[in-house]
């Protein structure tokens, strides 16, 4: 229970993001790769998609790999909008020895009483930005 707390207070005076705002990153070659849009306790109509470029011989395809949060089975790499406080779009292990990765992010959310936003974020790296 200790280290839990000491977890926290390191945490909160060091973090704050998600929990004041609505935050989007993306982190790459962190052993996932991964595009994330969150807000404690606020929920939003949201839908992300995140794409993962090989870098390491060069960016010779649009992409090499497409992930989103909440995909249309019936449409080949159309993301739907989902009602939540936490979005993400993951690729667990995807980290491989030799390979550099380059994640460039889409956070697309609709509001009710103001125009869509979408935001994109690119990185070819581990730290978590305004993230946290």
């Amino acid at each position: 229970m200790r280290k839990y707390l000491i977890l926290l207070l390191a945490l909160s005076t060091t973090s704050h993001a998600g929990f004041l705002k609505l935050t989007h990153h993306s982190r790459a070659n962190c052993g996932n790769n991964e595009t994330i849009s969150w807000h404690l306790g606020h929920s939003y109509n949201m839908n992300i998609s995140s794409m993962h470029f090989d870098i390491s011989a060069g960016e010779t395809k649009p992409y090499d790999h497409f992930v989103c949060d909440n995909p249309d089975p019936k449409k080949k790499e159309t993301c739907n909008l989902r009602y939540t406080s936490r979005s993400a779009a993951i690729c667990w292990g995807e980290m491989s020895k030799g390979i550099k990765w380059k994640v460039r992010g889409y956070h697309y959310i609709k509001y009710v009483d103001k125009p869509p936003e979408l935001v994109g974020t690119t990185t070819t790296d581990c730290s978590i930005g305004e993230g946290w």
